[in-house]
């Protein structure tokens, strides 16, 4: 079993690399996830904030944010939000975070096949 990294390039799972090797792809994929699922949130928040500015449904929006990896600040802010500017706002702190830690687990990877 293969998969590929952002570059395109074959990437060996565990039964064809090191255990390291491994545990970095799974962060990698990991971390992929959790940037597109809140681009997905996002979007969704831009969309519902354009139909009107009190925010609803804080309830999706936080479990949405959990399970996108979003930190425990970014789920906090999103329970203080009123407006759903404030809850893009926490989107986008989240998406940097996670943007910065699919980098550190790419470069992971990059170590980790040497």
């Amino acid at each position: 079993s293969s998969d590929l990294n952002t570059q395109g390039h074959q990437v060996g799972t565990s039964r064809e690399g090191s255990p390291a090797q491994a545990r970095a792809l799974r962060r990698r994929r990991a971390a992929a996830r959790r940037c597109e699922q809140l681009e997905h949130v996002l979007h969704y928040a831009r969309a519902r904030g354009r139909q009107c500015a009190r925010r609803s449904n804080r309830a999706w929006l936080i479990s949405a944010v959990a399970a996108a990896g979003g930190t425990l600040m970014a789920v906090a802010e999103l329970r203080r939000a009123t407006m759903w500017q404030d809850v893009i706002d926490a989107l986008e702190d989240a998406r940097v975070d996670a943007r910065i830690e699919l980098r550190m687990a790419e470069d992971e990877l990059r170590r980790a096949h040497g």
